[in-house]
């Protein structure tokens, strides 16, 4: 048969942090997990989107055929109008609204569809000014 300890000599047991822990549960409270470095940011620099993202304007195709498909951005979940402008990705060629996607490169440079790398960017090639990417 077991014995249950005393609650003040279980929380002499149990180290402060989970102390508190079970007293928030207990007064129903929730749980707040704190994640220190889950994903490193694969974001690029404005610069870089800015060299290296291949630029389209999007025209309406004017007539009475079917639209194979809706043309929006998946980012911003608007429609494309005539001449937006429009940043393709290299490597799977999904296209969004350039200012959606370019904010988006900033954070993570994978394709928000079907998260391959958007842009691949060679890190031992100078640019125009000499430099070479980091």
């Amino acid at each position: 048969m077991r014995r249950r300890l005393p609650p003040e000599v279980r929380s002499m047991l149990l180290p402060s942090k989970v102390h508190s822990i079970l007293e928030s549960l207990r007064n129903g409270g929730g749980l707040i997990f704190e994640i220190e470095n889950a994903e490193p940011s694969t974001g690029l620099s404005l610069d870089t989107i800015m060299q290296h993202m291949e630029r389209e304007t999007f025209l309406e195709a004017v007539g009475d055929g079917p639209v194979e498909y809706e043309q929006r951005c998946i980012i911003c979940l608007e429609e494309f109008d005539n001449e937006s402008d429009l940043g393709k990705l290299e490597q799977c060629d999904h296209k969004f609204h350039f200012d959606c996607i370019k904010q988006w490169l900033m954070q993570k440079n994978l394709c928000p569809v079907c998260r391959r790398v958007a842009l691949e960017i060679q890190p031992n090639i100078p640019n125009e000014y000499g430099y070479f990417f980091a």
